[in-house]
């Protein structure tokens, strides 16, 4: 396979949690690949019990095409393998009943979110040039990342400006619930509560 002793090392190393620091162009994709060929052909773990977290799309398709050619491409299926909210959508398609919503949501993006906001602002008679969308959305966007819900932020702000912001984040999730949609932050947020709430999830 022409790789360096520490490369064998990650490649075949099977008990405990690895930490691997390598920079651009050092053969992360390269090591991880027949890492997970390794755990598959040699190991007899199963693909549905891999996990492999990307940030792009685009190493996710690279990653899932190599790992193909090693292995065949149904076992490639069955892999755990994607983005953060590709893989967090996955599982949500699955386990979102079980906090009592429909499996088959949509996502909105941010001009999705920008016009409930908007609607919000006006339905609360509320001053557009004080409470801009693109701020609200930013707030309600780093709490949801926070864990907290709208009901915690308006526990956490007590000014008027604040509880009004507050007001918007709750008027906003409400939308979102009625229309059966997820924002990109609900989707981490729901994966999280799902596992923390049912740990046999996790298996």
């Amino acid at each position: 396979m022409n790789l360096n002793e520490q490369q064998v090392e990650a490649i075949f190393h099977i008990n405990g949690p690895l930490l691997i620091l390598a920079g651009a162009g050092s053969g992360k994709t390269r090591v991880l690949t027949e890492r997970i060929a390794n755990l598959i052909s040699r190991e007899n773990v199963a693909p549905y019990n891999i996990l492999a977290v990307t940030f792009t799309n685009k190493a996710a398709k690279e990653m899932k095409e190599r790992i193909s050619k090693r292995i065949g491409e149904e076992d490639t299926k069955n892999i755990w393998m994607g983005t953060f909210h590709s893989i967090c959508s996955r599982m949500l398609r699955t386990d979102m009943v079980l906090l009592g919503r429909k499996s088959n949501f949509v996502i909105y993006d941010n001009a999705d979110q920008t016009k409930i906001i908007n609607d919000c602002i006006k339905q609360a008679n509320l001053d557009k040039e004080t409470y801009q969308a693109n701020k609200i959305i930013n707030i309600i966007s780093k709490s949801k990342s926070s864990g907290y819900t709208a009901e915690d932020y308006l526990k956490k702000h007590l000014s008027y400006s604040d509880q009004k912001i507050g007001e918007l984040f709750m008027m906003y999730d409400e939308t979102l619930k009625k229309n059966n949609a997820l924002d990109f932050d609900d989707m981490l947020f729901y994966v999280v509560k799902i596992l923390k709430e049912n740990p046999d999830r996790l298996s």
